[in-house]
């Protein structure tokens, strides 16, 4: 099981006793944010949920290629073939450095005055 604990075969043989046939269930707990695009993609597989897109945003606080969020709460379980949404962070926002212009003459610089 993908949460590591065992299966309680004891509690299943009592319900098979207690006349329950089948027993069918399937749900995941999908938690994404902080991790990778790719490795968010990699567990959304594995939980058989269906990536829909990918939006980017900026963020001082989570590097670039992470994961900011998605559309539900991490946590939350869902059905088989979910439909998610990643946020994925394009790191802080650099403003960039503005580029000299060659033919501006520095003011106050001996020798530059016209």
């Amino acid at each position: 099981p993908v949460d590591g604990e065992l299966t309680d075969m004891y509690k299943l043989a009592e319900l098979g006793h207690r006349g329950v046939l089948v027993l069918c269930a399937d749900s995941t707990n999908a938690q994404v944010p902080g991790y990778t695009q790719s490795e968010a993609e990699t567990m959304l597989e594995a939980y058989k949920l269906t990536l829909v897109s990918v939006s980017t945003v900026y963020n001082d606080s989570i590097p670039e290629g992470a994961v900011v969020g998605q559309n539900v709460e991490a946590g939350t379980e869902l059905p088989v073939f979910s439909r998610i949404y990643l946020q994925v962070s394009l790191g802080p926002e650099t403003t960039p450095e503005p580029e000299p212009d060659s033919e501006a003459i520095p003011i106050g610089v001996p020798g530059t005055e016209g």
